[in-house]
């Protein structure tokens, strides 16, 4: 009998977007990856170990994630499926991914949302999967009369078309791609996808590609991973237009069927029919046929007996449904589908009962959806013992999801509440569920660790077997008493002898206050933790904030430090964003400074999802500049080695990106910002940028030591610099091409710098990297050195007060001591040699 489930991996949330994952076991299927699912999966020690399958209802960035942490999770089979796009939206990153350990496969949905006969999309020996669009296209003339007249005949109709102003435009086969105006290729856009897919997951056979001679007539190079890639390999991919069945916007339904299970064995029909009690009763029991000699009158002769002639009546499937219904205007299309096509998954009659059970619907609505009176009678349709999971933003609460870290920041805001603001959140909703009429019995809100047994079949459950929220217990009325919110007593007293030392020493004479505030929204390296996200600086000046970095779930880290509906809210701080060094409508131009493969990446990804990109500074959009043009050592690109552009778009032209960049300085009162080109193992930027008001920053997120670096920003106020392995792992730091702390520290010094934060910390030290505390003598030169200290997930800081963190290092030290949690030390163990880039 084979055992299965459903478990909610994240609700939707400030920094988590709704998950589900299907539980066999042998095998785990995921529905939706979104921000911070690899995180939650780590804040809740689940893992994703024998994951089959990852099923998308929409292809962006809310529902896209994380596809690429499975392989380095030991995923060495992987079957992607989606809706169209998922193919160019994984295409898009084909840049910046190679993992020759995993296998992928990839299909899209081209079901047509007229299909008269459900068609099955995806199917193995656990699951049997079928997919539908649902879109917002006005209902077709004469729509019901033809699907019944058709559903008699029992075949598929062509689709008719919709209204001109709903009619999407399909991409045709085509055999010559234009990459620009000089350069043709004579294959589709589809077999570029595909061939770029196959160079990021190659087959498994191949392992690493080795670098060799191209096949005559063949431009080819090798990369730094050293496969060998065709010349269009990095160049701008044809654009991708929506095939007619599937519109932009619309979203993909799932129905999951699971396995019939075979009625139990009936002892006295083994009985009657002589089957002996040796091997052959278990034969049976796995479904096999069996024979054996039996008597009779007329003498002995072989019986063969099957399975169903000893067997009771079989259960029917389970059945789960995912519906993504982000808008009122796609009720019609949700109804029309289980009105027709699969009405037989919508019914109480018991012939249809007999086939499947619908057990649970996961529905993933957009505002005004649950309350609108077609979809609460479209849900009152399904028999009353279904169980409703509703993720809706007006009626979900929004608590904390990575706990742990929350409650460490609590016990440090008792240090210091400006430097370590406890993180929004809010544990009552808009609107609450029960307030709602006229929904079906069996209706829940979506929250962390719902968990549904499926066979064999019991009730809605919260999974127990992850780690305790110790964080809210913290906040409810008698969280005075409670043991969880009273610090132990080395911790206060590290505490009072931080406050102290405070106390005692005055603080630095400052000619001209800069007003600057630094604030880390992520630390960590390669992959977050509980306690740190992936790397992300904001840098909040009077003229207006830069980020630096924009890891996985830097929205989410946003909006947990300042909130929604507030004066100093996240909308104003996106508002007052005007650089991003590597999207909500912008008041004034956004731009975004990177390297030209990841601006190739983002246009690419914005034929799929609106990311407000654009090329025209008037229109208030995201504006590109390139990285390669910012360079002090070149007054052209060069041509040759890795530091070459790689194209010739009319968007990364030089002299474009150089008077956008005076521009964006204009805007932020900068004198200059400036990239200097550091050691890694691809192409990397180091970023350097003065003030107007003298105050200068450089920032180097993922790099080795660099001279080049410390000699072009000498004299920076601050030095924001990675710090991935701790002192004595230098050998280890150079292969991975990273900084120890104590290299980090030297490259202050070598720049002079005032300040030095470290960050970018390896997930070996999820909390405090070691070595940092090391006596005073030890980190200082003559001239007295960088006052030197640690990054932490939204602890902000002010430029000029930069020694206040510095003092607050030991009892920070402390705190953490005094707050370990079970499983801490296991965090880095996780995901062997994949923790550091």
């Amino acid at each position: 009998m084979k055992s299965w489930s459903t478990t909610v991996v994240t609700p939707l949330s400030s920094d988590t977007e709704p998950t589900v994952l299907v539980n066999f076991d042998g095998a785990k299927y995921i529905f939706n990856v979104g921000e911070n699912t690899n995180r939650a999966f780590t804040q809740s020690q689940q893992n994703y170990k024998r994951m089959s399958g990852v099923f998308l209802t929409q292809v962006n960035s809310q529902r896209a994630r994380m596809l690429m942490s499975f392989a380095d999770g030991g995923t060495s089979k992987l079957s992607v499926l989606g809706p169209p796009g998922l193919r160019h939206y994984m295409a898009s990153m084909r840049s910046f991914v190679y993992r020759p350990q995993m296998a992928v496969t990839t299909t899209e949905c081209l079901s047509d949302q007229d299909a008269t006969l459900p068609e099955v999309f995806y199917k193995d020996d656990n699951i049997t999967v079928y997919a539908f669009p649902i879109s917002n296209l006005v209902p077709f003339p004469k729509y019901e009369a033809s699907m019944a007249a058709l559903s008699k005949a029992g075949k598929k109709r062509k689709r008719s078309q919709s209204p001109e102003e709903n009619k999407p435009t399909e991409e045709k086969p085509s055999k010559v791609v234009k990459l620009d105006e000089n350069d043709t290729l004579e294959l589709s856009p589809d077999v570029l996808r595909e061939t770029a897919i196959q160079l990021m997951f190659p087959p498994k056979q191949l392992g690493q590609i080795p670098a060799g001679p191209a096949k005559e007539g063949e431009t080819t190079e090798t990369d730094e991973y050293r496969r060998i890639i065709p010349a269009w390999f990095h160049r701008q991919l044809p654009s991708f237009l929506f095939p007619p069945a599937f519109p932009r916007a619309s979203t993909l339904a799932y129905i999951v069927v699971g396995p019939r299970v075979r009625g139990k064995i009936d002892g006295n029909k083994l009985h009657e029919l002589g089957v002996p009690f040796n091997e052959l009763r278990s034969k049976l029991a796995k479904g096999e046929t069996i024979q054996f000699e039996a008597k009779s009158p007329d003498g002995p002769y072989v019986r063969t007996v099957r399975p169903e002639d000893v067997t009771g009546k079989s259960d029917p499937p389970a059945a789960v449904i995912m519906l993504d219904v982000p808008s009122v205007e796609m009720i019609p299309s949700v109804v029309r589908s289980f009105d027709t096509v699969y009405k037989p998954f919508r019914s109480s009659n018991p012939n249809d009962l007999e086939k499947h059970t619908v057990r649970v619907i996961y529905h993933l609505l957009g505002p005004g959806v649950l309350e609108d009176k077609r979809y609460k009678a479209f849900m009152r349709g399904f028999p009353a013992a279904t169980e409703h999971v509703i993720s809706s933003p007006e009626h979900s609460p929004n608590p904390v999801t990575f706990t742990s870290f929350a409650l460490n920041q609590y016990r440090l805001s008792q240090l210091d509440s400006e430097a370590f603001p406890i993180p929004k959140f809010n544990l009552s909703p808009m609107r609450q569920l029960s307030d709602v009429p006229s929904l079906p019995p069996k209706v829940h809100i979506m929250a962390a660790n719902i968990h549904i047994p499926l066979r064999p079949p019991g009730p809605l459950q919260i999974d127990h077997s992850v780690p305790h929220d110790r964080f809210h217990s913290v906040w409810t009325p008698e969280r005075l008493l409670s043991k969880d919110s009273r610090l132990p007593e080395t911790t206060v007293k590290a505490f009072e002898d931080a406050k102290e030392a405070l106390s005692q020493r005055p603080p630095p004479e400052i000619k001209r206050p800069s007003h600057v505030k630094v604030l880390p929204l992520g630390t960590s390296s390669t992959l977050p933790n509980k306690y740190r996200n992936v790397l992300s600086t904001l840098i909040r000046t009077p003229n207006g904030n830069i980020l630096l970095d924009a890891g996985e779930g830097t929205l989410g880290q946003l909006i947990r430090r300042f909130g929604v509906g507030s004066e100093e809210d996240v909308d104003v701080m996106l508002a007052k964003l005007k650089c991003i060094f590597l999207a909500k409508p912008p008041q004034h131009p956004l731009y975004v400074v990177t390297v030209r493969k990841v601006h190739v990446s983002l246009k690419e990804s914005h034929e799929l999802e609106d990311l407000g990109l654009c090329d025209d500074p008037k229109e208030n959009g995201v504006i590109p500049i390139l990285s390669e043009a910012l360079n002090f050592r070149y007054n052209e690109y060069p041509t040759m080695g890795l530091w070459r552009i790689g194209g010739n778009e009319p968007w990364a032209d030089i002299n474009l990106s150089r008077r956008r960049v005076s521009d964006m300085c204009r805007l932020l009162a900068l004198e200059f910002f400036k990239t200097i080109d550091v050691h890694h193992r691809t192409k990397a930027y180091a970023a350097y940028f003065r003030s107007r008001d003298s105050w200068s920053i450089a920032f180097s997120g993922d790099t080795m030591p660099a001279t080049r670096f410390s000699r072009i920003a000498n004299g920076a106020t601050l030095l924001i610099h990675e710090a991935t392995m701790a002192d004595g792992e230098e050998e280890l730091a150079s292969t991975k091409a990273h900084s120890t702390v104590g290299q980090a520290i030297q490259v202050a010094r070598d720049m002079n710098a005032k300040n030095v934060l470290l960050t970018h910390f390896s997930a070996r030290y999820p909390k405090m990297p070691p070595s940092i505390l090391a006596p005073p003598e030890e980190k200082k030169t003559e001239r007295g050195g960088p006052l030197v200290t640690l990054a932490f997930d939204l602890a902000e800081m002010d430029l000029d007060q930069m020694w206040k963190m510095n003092l607050y290092l030991p009892a920070i030290e402390q705190c953490f001591k005094d707050s370990s949690e079970e499983g801490d030390e296991d965090l880095y163990a996780t995901v062997p040699g994949s923790l550091d880039g």
